[in-house]
């Protein structure tokens, strides 16, 4: 592995961790530096008067003090959520952090306003970057008099700053972070510090924002190297001090004790016993001022526009069984011996929501196109499937359907038989897209009539839904009304808080299999590299050998699957340039040699060896135990790891043989990518 990092000979890192300091600290820390490190708070904003406290007693003790977290401080409790995090950083320099790593809750805010940037939202909250290098005062909603509805103070700078040596930002101006920071103690010491962010953070924000390799690839000149890890698993360097808080992890307090003059490093725990007044009162203030808490969730909810514009999403599941669950319970004058079908434009199912406290705040950054009540409508079967056949128009189309109470499939690559111009769309002249297979787990009857429900601004014929606006406007329509008082985002909460008493859990984890969209005409549902090329599609990995053809059983060579590897981790994007950039790229990586054959076709232990060397090569805990895999092979740590991750079960039904000198088609390429990198 590249050397990444100069550092000293001397430093040295004991695994054993000495007694618990007690607070205040008998012990003395002259002559030593005391890196005091959380991790994985998620919006505890309780534990920052104690480490106020902690930091003060070590600095009494006559220690050096730099204070430290490793990420995830963001998000998961309202009183972080309800003002998008500024509470948590105002506590956090008001507590003396130094640095701290960006983690999945430091990036959950994506642009931090209600909408996305090109609908030119502005907002009472910061973005991320104006969180932490501040900002000037806002004033926004001037009305024509010349008054103001509402405006945002001046933000100073934050105390702390923020590192992720394995990110690049996509966007400008909505995150504030650098590689590495160093600092030098009053003894001149000089500690440094990257960051090390959790992957996952690449597919659970708005596609586009960031893209995230699989480890840093930064040189830190310091007397001792400090990297602060939100990633599982992290590889790092001999002689790095590793201080590791995985996103899916527990709440971590700790502290590094340096002897300056030796650099010898130990560990120690640290009990939390004492508080701040001052720090407490702001804590308590914060509590406060959070708004209410709708409930919580386990799982993260998918707002991707990708997603929610293309394909069926958790968040769109869990919208449209609330909308059903609604009608059902609180719309007077449903025929309750129809079926209800629910619909929601992924349009409005515009932004993630993560695990934690589900604030009001967090539905309108979910949900913030709802202003127009709940209606419900009766339609038959034919309006059902016209109405489905224009919300999938186009790629990328705002009023994709996400549905409840019904199953249907897109073949994209059928074209749409578009007619009159409606708005941005067109209306369905045939049907030619869509077919619904089953509607409340029955055989879909095009004569029957169905119970719709969805939000007013879609009965009103807005995005695509043209379709129910002649069907609401049309005489005899038998159409309900609950006025404008409640949103979609009221109906979430509701069946949150009454249906699933309070916590949105792992029946949402996942998409629950009402779309399936054909991408390609040779890739079917049922194949074990659909769901894989389809990702790879939407990512901007491969296009397909043409607009409508995958070619999953071609050959894959080496020069493509460094390219698909290139894509993915710079997250999609296609080029025609790519393979030369990827070939470049692998070079650096140390990945390929200078003998590298780019048109040889690639085998199966060759794909997985590339995908394990761009995850940074990382340590199975046990040997795969294939019979034609020696333990001796150079890809047998691949293959290992490749097995403990999912990536691949072996190549027969018994699981015994993996099969390396197999040639790779595309369709397992993908799909040794997509389990690889999710």
């Amino acid at each position: 592995m590249k050397k990444l990092f100069s550092l000293l000979a001397a430093v040295m890192l004991l695994a054993a961790a000495l007694p618990a300091a007690a607070f205040a600290v008998d012990t003395s820390y002259q002559g030593k530096t005391v890196i005091l490190y959380t991790g994985n708070l998620r919006g505890d904003v309780e534990v920052y008067a104690q480490i106020k406290a902690a930091r003060e007693a070590y600095e009494e003790a006559g220690a050096d003090v730099i204070l430290a977290d490793a990420g995830n401080y963001l998000q998961g409790s309202a009183a972080a959520n309800t003002d998008r995090g500024l509470s948590v950083y105002n506590l956090m320099d008001a507590a003396g952090y130094d640095v701290a790593a960006m983690g999945l809750g430091e990036f959950s805010y994506t642009d931090a306003t209600t909408g996305y940037l090109y609908h030119g939202n502005l907002t009472r909250y910061y973005t991320q970057a104006e969180l932490q290098t501040g900002a000037g005062a806002l004033t926004y909603n001037r009305n024509r008099d010349g008054s103001v509805t509402a405006d945002r103070p001046a933000k100073e700078a934050a105390r702390f700053q923020t590192v992720a040596g394995n990110v690049t930002a996509l966007k400008e101006g909505i995150y504030a972070f650098e590689p590495s920071a160093v600092f030098t103690t009053d003894s001149g010491l000089k500690v440094g510090f990257y960051g090390l962010t959790d992957r996952s953070v690449a597919e659970n924000v708005q596609t586009g924002f960031v893209s995230v390799a699989a480890q840093a690839d930064v040189t830190v000149e310091a007397d001792v190297v400090v990297c602060l890890s939100n990633m599982a698993g992290a590889l790092i360097p001999e002689g790095t001090v590793l201080i590791e808080a995985p996103t899916g992890g527990e709440r971590v307090v700790g502290a590094v004790v340096i002897d300056n003059e030796s650099r010898a490093v130990t560990r120690e725990k640290v009990e939390l016993d004492k508080a701040d007044e001052a720090v407490a009162a702001l804590a308590g203030r914060a509590r406060e001022n959070a708004a209410k808490v709708a409930g919580a969730s386990t799982v993260i909810l998918n707002g991707s526009d990708t997603a929610g514009w293309n394909r069926e999403t958790n968040l769109g599941d869990l919208v449209t069984d609330a909308l059903a669950w609604y009608a059902k319970h609180y719309v007077d004058g449903l025929d309750e011996s129809l079926p209800v079908v629910a619909l929601q434009n992924g349009g409005n199912c515009d932004n993630f929501l993560y695990p934690g406290d589900i604030t009001e705040t967090d539905l309108l950054r979910a949900l913030p196109f709802s202003p127009m009540g709940i209606g419900v409508l009766q339609v038959t079967g034919r309006q059902l499937l016209e109405t489905l056949e224009a919300a999938s128009q186009t790629a990328d189309c705002p009023g994709f359907a996400q549905v409840s109470g019904l199953t249907y499939t897109v073949d994209a690559t059928r074209d749409y038989d578009g007619g009159a111009a409606y708005g941005n769309f067109f209306v369905a002249d045939s049907i030619n897209r869509v077919t619904v297979t089953s509607v409340n787990g029955r055989p879909f009857d095009p004569d029957a009539v169905y119970a719709l429900v969805c939000d007013n601004f879609l009965m009103n014929g807005s995005d695509t839904y043209y379709t129910l606006k002649s069907v609401k406007e049309a005489e005899g329509a038998k159409y309900l009304n609950n006025g404008s008082g409640v949103k979609v985002r009221d109906a979430v909460a509701l069946y949150i808080e009454r249906e699933l008493d309070g916590t949105v859990g792992q029946a949402y984890a996942k998409p629950q299999g009402r779309i399936a969209v054909l991408s390609f005409s040779d890739v079917k549902p049922g194949s074990f590299y659909f769901e894989a090329a389809d990702w790879a599609a939407e990512r901007g990995i491969t296009n397909g050998v043409t607009p409508t053809s995958f070619a999953p059983a071609d050959p894959c060579t080496h020069a493509q699957i460094l390219t698909f590897l290139y894509r993915a981790e710079r997250g999609g994007t296609a080029d025609p340039e790519d393979m030369d950039k990827a070939v470049s790229w692998a070079r650096d990586k140390g990945l390929i040699d200078e003998g590298f054959d780019g048109g040889r076709p690639c085998t199966r232990a060759e794909a997985v060896h590339y995908i394990w060397q761009a995850q940074g090569r990382p340590e199975a805990k046990a040997a795969a135990g294939f019979t034609d895999v020696a333990a001796d092979a150079d890809y047998a740590k691949a293959v290992s790891w490749a097995v403990e991750k999912g990536v691949t079960n072996g190549s027969n039904a018994e699981g015994t043989t993996f099969s390396p000198d197999v040639i790779c088609t595309r369709g397992h390429i993908v799909t040794f990518l997509h389990r690889g990198m999710n």
